[in-house]
């Protein structure tokens, strides 16, 4: 894949995806894409819930404690601004933008 429209004087970005699927046609490209985009997603969540809500540092005692934090705490880590968010719509989210 290669960025399309890339700033003027620009090399334009080229991405390579390693999978052991195999992607034949361009449908199945766009759906191994997608599952490598929400991979992402899952890892930013988790990042979040560590570093900023610190979650592996609980000390409740009961387990529905935790289950309570753990659910206000997902809500947090979800909801929490991403830098892809913040670039605006310019940025691709759906493989547009995008030459296969």
């Amino acid at each position: 894949m290669h960025e399309v429209d890339a700033p003027s004087g620009a090399k334009p970005i080229e991405w390579r995806l390693l999978t052991n699927r195999e992607a034949i046609t361009v449908e199945a490209v766009v759906e191994l894409i997608s599952w490598y985009r929400a991979r992402w997603e899952i890892e930013i969540l988790f990042n979040v819930l560590k570093n900023a809500c610190r979650i592996e540092e609980l000390q409740l005692g009961s387990i529905e404690r935790r289950e309570r934090a753990l659910a206000l705490f997902m809500v947090v880590a979800w909801r929490t601004p991403r830098p892809r968010d913040a670039a605006g719509p310019n940025l691709p989210r759906s493989g547009r933008g995008i030459v296969l």
